[in-house]
């Protein structure tokens, strides 16, 4: 089967998600890496010790602390976690999937399906996703595809 290395980026806003976003994320990766900012997109720090906590209770994963860029978007500090976890990811990776902390996957559904995809010719997936779990107001109305599986 096709290695997968995931990339969860995480704030610590997300704390509440971030367990059971990593617990998911092994049961389909070979590695799970999670790069964080040292401080939130609008330039606030995070808070240190939950940054030492999160990484404390989930040891099978890899926390990555990179430093926040003041002259740089919101959008750049997303996209620069993402590019900083293929880095420091296992070489013989075949696939990253690019998750937030409040993106859980069903493992047993996502494997079903990706035993299906083994043969097939895709260099990149688009997953639709649905936000069950989160308070009434921030739940989707309809599927989202926002995670990303690419080669």
């Amino acid at each position: 089967m096709k290695k997968i290395t995931t990339i969860i980026n995480y704030c610590t806003n997300d704390y509440i998600f971030l367990k059971p976003c990593i617990d998911s994320a092994l049961k389909i990766s070979h590695k799970v890496i999670v790069p964080f900012c040292t401080h939130f997109h609008d330039g606030t720090e995070q808070d240190g010790a939950l940054l030492t906590r999160s990484a404390a209770e989930n040891p099978n994963a890899e926390f990555v602390e990179f430093d926040y860029q003041k002259d740089q978007s919101s959008r750049w500090h997303c996209n620069i976690s993402r590019k900083i976890g293929t880095m420091v990811a296992p070489t013989d990776t075949d696939y990253f999937m690019f998750l937030d902390t409040d993106e859980i996957i069903v493992p047993e559904l996502f494997n079903g399906w990706w035993a299906e995809q083994q043969s097939a010719p895709y260099v990149g997936y688009k997953i639709a996703n649905y936000f069950y779990f989160r308070d009434f107001k921030y739940q989707c109305k309809d599927w989202q595809d926002s995670i990303v599986l690419v080669q």
